[in-house]
């Protein structure tokens, strides 16, 4: 009887630390050795509106002029000064994020995970905008929806980035 409920607890406490890391409750990877904190969910708008960028973007994207980054933040009306944008996909964990966005001594809490427990669905991230070592923003994107940007891979976009528009069904903009 005890070996029974021995098992039964072990499996109940198995299960739901599965399912937090599967649900994204858990929320960083690690909080050791942070001299700040930043929330990637896009809650905060500390250089413009998010529907508005994205909006822009989208315009710019279905266009037939090349366009720059500038150019869609300054048209969906951002204020403030930023000097580059990354894109971070999901399942990317902190040291990752430091390594694409050049910080050190963030705790990334919110790091983009797939929709549900299984990973099915469009993959899905978020455009993170910094200046320096000081992360500003996020836009979240969704494949096949509003992943504007086809940015390759540990490449940042800078305000000037000069970006050419690739229709199809999901209309992006690529970097020269």
């Amino acid at each position: 009887m005890k070996n029974a409920i021995a098992v039964l607890a072990v499996g109940a406490l198995m299960t739901s630390a599965g399912c937090g890391l599967l649900d994204g409750t858990d929320s960083t990877d690690s909080d050791a050795g942070c001299t700040s904190t930043f929330d990637l969910s896009p809650a905060e708008e500390n250089l413009g509106s998010r529907v508005g960028f994205k909006e822009k973007a989208e315009q710019a994207a279905e266009g037939a002029a090349p366009t720059s980054l500038i150019a869609i933040t300054d048209a969906a009306g951002w204020r403030g000064d930023w000097d580059r944008m990354i894109d971070i996909p999901q399942n990317t964990k902190s040291d990752q994020i430091d390594a694409l966005a050049g910080t050190s001594g963030i705790c990334w809490k919110n790091l983009p995970k797939p929709r549900s427990s299984d990973g099915d669905g469009p993959q899905r991230g978020y455009y993170l905008f910094l200046k320096g070592n000081q992360p500003l923003q996020t836009i979240d994107w969704s494949a096949n929806f509003d992943q504007v940007f086809a940015v390759t891979n540990g490449v940042a976009l800078t305000p000037e980035t000069a970006l050419i528009p690739t229709p199809g069904q999901y209309p992006q903009l690529r970097p020269m």
